[in-house]
């Protein structure tokens, strides 16, 4: 009986251990499921840009995109916590969703309209906007070569910032 009884705590600790790591796991995976606020007014974050000389950097994206979790998470978060990008404005638009934006002129649409409207077929696709509303660096399409995006990301980046501090 004694045997019996340390097998059922070696089990016990064994489960309560294993219990512990998969609701640390599932807090962690939601704690970074999205960082990046969405765009709303896009407008005022225009009057931001204008003032701070900054680009806007918008992730256009799919809930259900495993890439677009990627950009986001390995590329995007970071970047946005970078002090070389501290004036850098990240946000994403989600190309299905109903919700409402104010698009650069001021005008309600939808996040999908709006991404339609501007061109956005597939995700993740990363836009980057002057105060304007206009195009400050060239797109960013799909995840293809992973080891080279933060690079390309950090050039695309710097040449909007560049960009927008003419304006």
């Amino acid at each position: 009986m004694v045997r019996s009884e340390g097998c059922h705590r070696k089990r016990s600790e064994a489960l309560t251990q294993i219990l512990s790591l998969a609701l640390l796991l599932a807090w962690s995976s939601l704690a970074v499921a999205s960082v990046l606020p969405r765009a709303v007014n896009l407008k005022v974050l225009a009057g931001v840009a204008k003032a701070q000389h900054a680009p806007i950097a918008l992730l256009f994206w799919s809930p259900g995109c495993r890439y677009c979790a990627v950009v986001e998470r390995d590329f995007l978060q970071p970047a946005s916590a970078d002090p070389r990008f501290r004036h850098v404005i990240f946000r994403r638009i989600d190309i299905k969703s109903g919700k409402a934006l104010w698009d650069f002129a001021g005008h309600v649409t939808t996040e999908a309209r709006f991404a339609k409207r501007v061109g956005v077929t597939l995700v993740p696709d990363i836009r980057f906007y002057n105060a304007k509303g206009q195009k400050a660096a060239p797109e960013m399409l799909g995840l293809s070569t992973p080891s080279f995006y933060g690079s390309y990301l950090d050039t695309a980046l710097r040449k909007a910032q560049k960009m927008c501090q003419r304006l």
